[in-house]
């Protein structure tokens, strides 16, 4: 889907909720509440999502993300939802934005209140030659250290791209964005339907477009491709068709960054080279690995809050939320999730989905 257009300096504020996002055409009525939350305008919508400026009680400005409708209506999307809820409450660190909420709609639509952050992500920072060398060796160790956070607590990501990744107003990295992440060691992985691929496919690891068991190095391998992305301008395997972009992935190796930004150091040259091995066994295990390999010592411990128990519905509370088929307000009932200080994702629209039925024999043609 389009990108969000914001009307005005302060909606920069809106793209840890919106990146990749579109804005929804035409007139139509927004709901004046969700649970607590008082909705003050739409930020966008996704294919699973819708995202809304709110106000909570206290007064503090939030991002609404809420599983739409139509999302709802496919079962692995409910799930998907779920886990995603369960993999942002995990974390406390101050390059994860922070989830402060979370409830149930009586009809058992999921929602999630974020952080609002002033900035914008890093895809709004390319030019066409890409960052500047300084910028992007500053930040690789930031970008690098908020993913060794969520791969210590075994998560994978699934979906790191310039998108993504916010740069806030005080210069900081904020990663957004798990609606694709999985926990390793758990069925996440089998909540999308059977035979299918996720992910954006300039970014994907070999692996991944191979629809096969996911670990660290995945993610391993995209942060080659994001750092890459970030000094070219340009993904090291762009090519004019997805097809093409996956048999270069598959079989042909990237063009080493130092042909085009020569004053980039060695050790991130390195790195990046090391991280888009096309065999995972010959990347860095993980992020941490990444990160030490930048000779750069970690600035934050990563805190884990304890797991997530299930949402489920307390004592309602009036909310104009309208029902699918009418534009009567509705109960909604609220869910809390303990320890909710902690992470966010935003809309994962920017995504794709295939059938990876007969994915291999193309990619031989």
């Amino acid at each position: 889907m389009g990108e969000t257009k914001n009307n005005t300096a302060e909606n920069t504020a809106h793209n840890a909720a919106t990146c990749g996002m579109g804005r929804r055409p035409g007139m139509h009525s927004l709901p004046e509440a969700i649970g607590e939350y008082r909705i003050r305008e739409e930020l966008g919508y996704g294919t699973t999502s819708d995202v809304y400026l709110a106000e909570a009680a206290d007064g503090r400005r939030i991002a609404l993300k809420v599983q739409n409708i139509k999302a709802f209506d496919k079962p692995w999307a409910a799930r998907r939802f779920v886990c995603e809820t369960e993999i942002v409450a995990l974390f406390d660190h101050p390059s994860i934005v922070r989830l402060v909420g979370a409830g149930v709609l009586l009809d058992g639509r999921g929602f999630l209140a974020m952080e609002l952050v002033s900035g914008i992500t890093l895809d709004k920072r390319l030019g066409a030659s890409g960052m500047a060398t300084e910028d992007v060796e500053r930040l690789a160790p930031e970008i690098c250290e908020a993913v060794a956070a969520i791969h210590d607590a075994g998560v994978v990501h699934c979906d790191l791209k310039p998108q993504n990744i916010m740069l806030d107003y005080s210069n900081r990295i904020r990663l957004i964005d798990f609606g694709l992440a999985r926990r390793l060691g758990s069925d996440d992985g089998s909540l999308m339907p059977k035979g299918t691929i996720a992910g954006t496919p300039k970014f994907m690891s070999p692996e991944q477009i191979l629809a096969a068991d996911l670990d660290a190095r995945s993610d391993v391998f995209a942060l080659g491709c994001l750092l890459y992305t970030l000094l070219n301008g340009r993904s090291p395997f762009r090519r004019r068709s997805i097809r093409g972009m996956f048999k270069a992935v598959l079989k042909e190796p990237a063009e080493d960054i130092r042909l085009v930004r020569p004053e980039v150091s060695p050790r991130l040259a390195e790195v990046i080279h090391k991280a888009l091995t096309k065999e995972r066994r010959h990347r860095y295990r993980n992020a941490g690995e990444m990160l030490e390999a930048l000779g750069v010592e970690r600035r934050y411990p990563t805190v884990t809050t304890p797991a997530a128990e299930p949402l489920q519905a307390t004592a309602p509370r009036r909310s104009a939320l309208p029902d699918p088929v009418s534009t009567d307000s509705k109960a909604t009932k609220m869910a809390r999730l303990p320890a909710l200080r902690l992470a966010v994702a935003g809309a994962a629209a920017a995504s794709m989905t295939w059938a990876a039925d007969g994915l291999s024999w193309w990619l031989q043609t």
